[in-house]
């Protein structure tokens, strides 16, 4: 489970990321 939210946790801040490089 711990694994799972770290993985959303960088997902997500990629997806961030990419949304402010646009």
């Amino acid at each position: 489970m711990l694994r799972t939210m770290m993985k959303s946790k960088i997902h997500r801040a990629t997806v961030t990321q990419a949304d402010l490089h646009y």
